[in-house]
């Protein structure tokens, strides 16, 4: 089985920002802030491999898109799998307290 691609998207590098300041400057743990981000990036890297073994999304609403979901501390890594093109992209890095549902729609 060959390696897939990691594409992170737009909004998705604005997750990453926003919960490192967030943590960094806001609650004022910059080693925190540095710690969580190397662990969400290692989770991302993971799914190079073996994409499908998290679980899609159940709501109907989002069947036909074929999210799936994997949690890494108190956040959720959203990400849609592309066997054709041999790739993962990484939709949102969300606070799993957020309303996840809402920001995942389309706009």
């Amino acid at each position: 089985m060959s390696s897939y691609n990691i594409v992170i998207t737009e909004a998705a590098q604005r997750d990453l920002l926003d919960i490192f300041d967030y943590i960094a400057f806001e609650l004022r743990e910059s080693e925190s802030a540095s710690r969580l981000l190397s662990k969400i990036r290692a989770k991302i890297k993971s799914l190079e491999e073996f994409p499908d073994r998290d679980n899609m999304i159940s709501e109907p609403k989002y069947k036909f898109q074929n999210i799936r979901w994997c949690p890494i501390e108190n956040y959720f890594i959203f990400y849609q799998v592309s066997d054709v093109q041999n790739q993962v992209f990484i939709l949102r890095v969300l606070y799993k307290k957020r309303n996840w549902e809402h920001l995942l729609s389309p706009s």
